[in-house]
């Protein structure tokens, strides 16, 4: 099974995104979980996880980066023959911007896509556009059955009083046709999560001080209920 994260637009949470739910998922599903880093572009996925394993973690693992080749189309055929031959394995992979060449075989190999766009950029509009032009590209990879398609809200405010910014934002995503995508709970934004991030930590594994295992356990929460229609969908698929 391929989990796709994928967007149209450097900077909109993808990377993150795929970090986070490929911990998440391998700690919650009884499957074995395995990164993917198609993000010739920067290869920050292989980074977070080469540094998870300098802090002692093995699990998720990196089972294919485009840090170690210069190749896209050699890229692309290793990818699909990874895909065939773990068939048992759920895949968690994370794309370069834009609609490259590795990022559409991806989503046409996918059995979930997942889109992020992030919540409180000032221009949301722009995000939101950008978003739409992804799905507009991908519709024909997306047409199966079998595919899902999320789009999930990154970076809302923890807080109990959103912005204005934010209500527009919300407003938005009611009123803008999506289909066939579903919109997720979005992922807020809390303070000091991106250092356990940058460090290749899930914020449960870093967290020290009663403050910091506080904001873990409300990231972690968070996480859940975003991501719980995925796994409803994974349990479907497994199932079937």
């Amino acid at each position: 099974m391929v989990i796709t994260v994928a967007g149209i637009k450097g900077g909109s949470g993808k990377t993150p995104l795929a970090f986070f739910a490929g911990w998440f998922l391998d700690a919650l599903l009884e499957v074995d979980v395995g990164w993917v880093d198609l993000d010739y572009a920067s290869g920050s996925l292989t980074e977070r996880v080469e540094r998870r394993r300098k802090h002692g973690f093995a699990s998720p693992g990196l089972l294919l980066s485009a840090s170690y080749t210069s190749d896209e189309v050699e890229l692309g055929r290793q990818f699909a023959e990874l895909v065939k031959s773990r068939g048992d394995q759920l895949l968690v992979v994370d794309t370069a911007p834009g609609p490259s060449a590795t990022a559409l075989l991806a989503v046409e190999m996918a059995d979930i896509v997942l889109v992020p766009t992030w919540y409180r950029m000032v221009f949301m509009a722009d995000a939101l556009n950008y978003t739409l032009e992804l799905v507009r590209r991908y519709r024909d990879q997306l047409a199966s059955v079998r595919k899902k398609l999320f789009l999930v809200p990154m970076g809302k405010s923890s807080g109990a009083v959103i912005s204005r910014a934010e209500q527009e934002a919300e407003e938005m995503l009611k009123n803008t046709e999506l289909a066939p995508a579903e919109v997720l709970p979005a992922l807020p934004y809390m303070p000091g999560i991106e250092i356990y991030y940058h460090e290749g930590l899930y914020p449960t594994e870093g967290a020290e001080t009663p403050y910091q295992v506080e904001q873990a356990r409300r990231f972690h929460d968070a996480i859940k209920l975003t991501m719980l229609p995925v796994v409803e969908s994974l349990a479907q698929l497994i199932n079937t």
